[in-house]
């Protein structure tokens, strides 16, 4: 038995183009249109969109941006910041400091996007783990040095 199925793909399209709404509830739609037909491609996208990309090699161009690497100084005579030069750092390691990959799902990016609109935060930010703490001690010396 044959099943009719009506889904409204331009009203969905409309929906995800609306940048005043959010992403989430179309991408919803879309991954039920996604299960209808099953195309698993489709589903596979909706749901990394939705939840969150697990792996880096999995994460689409447009989850890919330049990162600006920013640091306080603390010194006896107070706090000093500094936006530290991709330049400075080994050319080995640049990579891992040059671009800043955008994991979550789209409501947690919706919802930071909406704290930093609402505040007077910079905007996201990544902190620096432990381990790759020294490649950026001594361009950081370079900029600042203190007596």
């Amino acid at each position: 038995m044959a099943t009719n199925f009506s889904f409204p793909i331009g009203e969905v399209l409309k929906e995800l183009m609306d940048t005043s709404k959010s992403l989430a509830q179309p991408l919803f739609k879309l991954g039920q249109f996604a299960r209808f037909t099953k195309n698993k491609e489709l589903l596979e996208y909706v749901n990394n969109e939705l939840n969150g990309y697990k792996s880096y090699g999995e994460i689409p161009s447009y989850r890919k941006g330049r990162a600006s690497i920013e640091f306080t100084a603390q010194s006896y005579y107070g706090n000093e910041s500094f936006k530290l030069p991709l330049g400075l750092i080994d050319p080995e390691v640049q990579y891992a400091f040059k671009y800043v990959f955008i994991t979550e799902g789209i409501a947690s990016i919706e919802y930071l996007t909406e704290r930093t609109k609402s505040s007077e935060a910079p905007g996201s930010y990544m902190m620096v783990p432990m381990e790759m703490l020294h490649y950026l001690e001594e361009p950081a010396h370079k900029l600042y040095k203190t007596n």
